[in-house]
């Protein structure tokens, strides 16, 4: 009888030992998830940062290249009405003349 006590206290503590082994073996596969976790974040991020960066630059890019067409397009209004009102310069002053002394 003493035996089988014996016997049933061994398997007790072995069965023990398994569950221990099984506890510590869940541990470290769970900080190891947790690490690869955290490195995936990491690399999400970076790509996330680093698309976020790309579209600003491209869209920087973008908004460069649309003020310089504005610009041009204003420039070439500025520079005709320039030359519209040096042609028509001296048909405006008659006319103003005209009409200031009533002809």
């Amino acid at each position: 009888m003493d035996a089988i006590i014996k016997k049933i206290l061994e398997i007790e503590q072995k069965a023990q030992q398994i569950v221990d082994d099984a506890d510590q073996e869940k541990q470290k596969i769970d900080e190891a998830l947790e690490l690869e976790i955290q490195d995936m974040e990491q690399e999400i991020h970076s790509k996330v940062e680093r698309k976020i960066r790309q579209i600003r630059e491209r869209e920087m890019q973008e908004a460069q290249s649309r003020i310089k067409e504005i610009n041009s397009k204003v420039k070439q209004q500025t520079e005709s009405m320039i030359r519209y009102a040096a042609e028509k310069k001296d048909e405006w002053e008659d006319l103003l003349m005209n009409r200031i002394i009533g002809r």
